[in-house]
Formats: structure tokens, C-alpha cells, sequence
């Protein structure tokens, strides 16, 4: 085999979180400029929610965040 199975499933793993990182920054990098934060602000929160959920303090930020991003109402309206 060329790889070892540990070797496999972490090689899959990465496969599926690689893809759900980039998909949540994306989502709030969009939220916040919906928002309509500056571009400092975007980047300390982006870099707050890249820190590794280590303990509960960072976990609660975390969905404190994007509670926020989820009900927090956009600055501009779409017109039908």
C-alpha cells in the first residue's frame, strides 16, 4: 500500500476541513462586509476565528461571532 492507514484517513480529513475553512471564511468575509465593517475590522475577526478552538473561552467567541454574522440584519437592501 502507499499509504498507511492513519496516513489515509488523515489525508481525507484534510480533504473535507480544507474545504469548510475556506467556505466559512468566505461566509465572513461576505457577512461582515454586509455589515459594512471596514477592512481592519473584517481582519481581526477573521483572524479571531482562525485560532484554534482550544479551550471553551475561544469556542464561545467563536459562536458568539457567528451567532452575530447569522441574525445581525445587512446594511443594504436588495430591491425587487
Amino acid at each position: 500500500a502507499l499509504f498507511s492507514q492513519n496516513t489515509a484517513s488523515l489525508i481525507s480529513l484534510y480533504m473535507i476541513i480544507v474545504p469548510l475553512t475556506i467556505y466559512a471564511l468566505t461566509f465572513v468575509v461576505r457577512r461582515l462586509r454586509d455589515i459594512g465593517l471596514t477592512k481592519w475590522k473584517i481582519i481581526a475577526v477573521i483572524i479571531i476565528t482562525l485560532i484554534p478552538q482550544t479551550n471553551l473561552i475561544i469556542a464561545l467567541l467563536n459562536l458568539i461571532i457567528y451567532g452575530y454574522l447569522i441574525f445581525k440584519k445587512g446594511k443594504y437592501e436588495t430591491i425587487a
